[in-house]
């Protein structure tokens, strides 16, 4: 299984890579929490971003609270494939066109979204 390739990368290297983004995701989430900050950009300026609440959205689909999740950001978890799918694009070459109609279709819905909710005070 050690062969497997990806450019060039063996299984374990991917892994590896795979692991430490997860682990500053977490050290992120748990900075994250204790300073008791929502969104950095939020934080800042003081205007949220077009991704506004998809963190807490996340989370509560973890929790598996899916009113809050809906609350949050209904795009939380397409929003998620799409980064998933852009970082991977390389795994599936044939289907990188499929990949970058999705990734565009969730974009626009995002700043639809992200419109109807701050024009109508939404956001949370």
């Amino acid at each position: 299984m050690a062969s497997l390739n990806n450019n060039g990368k063996s299984f374990k290297t991917i892994l590896i890579y795979h692991l430490l983004f997860l682990s500053i995701l977490v050290l992120f989430f748990y900075i994250y929490s204790l300073l008791d900050i929502t969104c950095m950009l939020r934080y800042l300026t003081g205007i949220p971003c077009p991704t506004c609440g998809a963190t807490r959205a996340m989370f509560s689909l973890f929790s598996f609270d899916f009113i809050n999740y809906w609350y949050f950001n209904p795009l939380a978890f397409p929003l998620v494939l799409a980064f998933l799918a852009v970082f991977h694009i390389n795994l599936y070459p044939k289907r990188s066109k499929l990949v970058y109609i999705y990734v565009g279709i969730i974009l626009i819905l995002t700043i639809f979204l992200y419109i109807y909710r701050l024009t109508n005070g939404l956001i949370p």
